[in-house]
């Protein structure tokens, strides 16, 4: 009861916002998409039979529409209704459209939330705004757990599911994609209070992503470390941040979760065998290089859609060529050969080429603030986008991770990123660095208080 209490006054404080506007919207559905309160309260039955969702998500979509809001389009934009056009032609030219369909429509739901975030969200303040939103809702209950564990239970596993991110493996993927984020909100708070109070959250969300034993979690995570000490401008003082969070969260881990992790290695012997047939290797990577090989022939068979919208596990059977060795109906344990075998070939060139113009609007926007020409704010969440497609690289390498609402999400906040930036540059000159004075300005000033109008 006291859950459900507290849920519900969460929406009741939040519901003044959204009744105002569209953004407030907008909010109100990322939070319970991200919370998932019917699922965290004990009184599930209750919560589910408001179906927030459901409500929320109708809500959203009549509040933009009917308000007015001036719908954006752009090559980005363009591209992510091609994606869901070819998802859809997936869905009816399936064979078992009946089992797709369902996903299908979760899918295009996903990807119109992440268009939204891209209409909605006209300036930075917005958008910090939906990054407090998505990293709290997700991680409230998420940095509970990995500092419960980290203190009480040191180096203990944690497979405990998320509704929103699924098993182990793709909680340990979607809380190192968080990281950047917190990371991100602690650069640009105004009071020390709220600075520490985000990587105080980013060290439980670190730990809960950690002790999953996930391999892909574990090697999305290095890829995050890596990539914040490349992007950071202050390297010494973050290689040695990094040093003494990342030791001592891997300090309490047991033998047992590095004799897991010994085990990411491959032989090019084990690849050549796998490609070549032979499923005789054990080990679970033994059985992803399997899965994979599976995929390629679904694609091959059917290259311009695919064996349909996540239907890749209704197929594996008759693609199987180990005999049933790895079992039945499998997961494609990636996200690359997911879109692959299930969307087909022109959809996956599709899904890289906005992954690149996503990675690269972050990047773009990132140098137009170190040059000066946008305020330093753009820079931090800048890298902490690209830091977080880098876990999501990474990590859904091997994770079935393609339709995860995180992932779409992500790229929204990408186009919303460079869209502000753009209107944020048009609007302002770079200052002018006076050859007199020892000091260099700032960098960026309001075009109209530069002109001195």
């Amino acid at each position: 009861m006291l859950r459900t209490t507290f849920v519900l006054l969460i929406i009741a404080m939040g519901l003044p916002t959204a009744l105002r506007d569209a953004f407030g919207a907008l909010l109100l559905y990322l939070f319970i998409a991200y919370f998932r309160p019917d699922y965290w309260v004990w009184n599930a039955g209750f919560m589910r039979s408001l179906n927030l969702s459901l409500l929320s998500g109708v809500y959203l979509l009549g509040r933009a529409l009917l308000s007015g809001t001036k719908l954006r389009f752009d090559l980005r934009s363009t591209l992510l209704f091609l994606f869901v056009a070819l998802s859809f032609m997936s869905t009816v030219m399936s064979p078992r459209d009946d089992y797709a369909f369902p996903f299908f429509r979760d899918f295009a739901k996903t990807v119109i939330v992440s268009y939204l975030i891209f209409v909605l969200v006209t300036n930075l303040v917005q958008f910090r705004t939906v990054l407090l939103v998505m990293a709290y809702s997700l991680c409230f209950e998420a940095a509970h757990q990995g500092w419960f564990r980290l203190v009480l239970n040191p180096g203990g596993r944690n497979d405990n599911h998320m509704v929103m991110l699924g098993d182990n493996n793709g909680v340990a993927v979607g809380m190192m994609m968080v990281v950047p984020l917190f990371i991100a909100l602690a650069r640009t708070s105004e009071h020390k209070w709220e600075k520490w109070l985000h990587y105080f959250m980013m060290v439980g969300v670190a730990y809960r992503g950690i002790s999953t034993y996930s391999r892909g979690g574990f090697l999305a995570g290095g890829a995050v470390t890596l990539i914040y000490l490349a992007r950071s401008e202050r390297k010494l003082r973050s290689a040695v941040a990094a040093v003494v969070v990342v030791g001592a969260l891997l300090s309490v881990l047991p033998e047992g979760f590095w004799t897991r992790m010994s085990t990411i290695p491959t032989s090019q012997e084990m690849v050549e065998e796998v490609a070549e047939g032979d499923t005789e290797t054990d080990g679970s990577m033994s059985g992803r290089l399997h899965y994979w090989r599976v995929a390629i022939d679904m694609a091959m068979a059917s290259p311009l859609f695919g064996v349909g919208l996540n239907a890749y596990s209704r197929f594996y059977n008759q693609y199987d060529f180990s005999g049933g060795r790895y079992g039945g109906r499998r997961s494609v344990h990636s996200l690359w050969f997911g879109i692959l075998a299930e969307l087909g070939i022109p959809a996956f060139l599709l899904f890289v080429l906005m992954l690149v113009l996503a990675v690269g609007a972050c990047g773009s926007v990132a140098r137009q603030s170190r040059r000066g020409e946008l305020p330093r704010d753009f820079y931090s969440f800048a890298v902490a986008l690209q830091t977080g497609f880098g876990a999501l690289i990474v990590g859904g390498t091997f994770l079935a991770f393609q339709y995860t609402e995180i992932l779409w999400h992500f790229v929204g906040l990408s186009m919303a990123l460079r869209a502000v930036a753009m209107e944020t540059a048009a609007a302002a000159v770079p200052c002018q660095v006076d050859a007199h004075s020892a000091e260099i300005s700032s960098g960026f000033q309001p075009a109209r208080a530069a002109s001195g109008t």
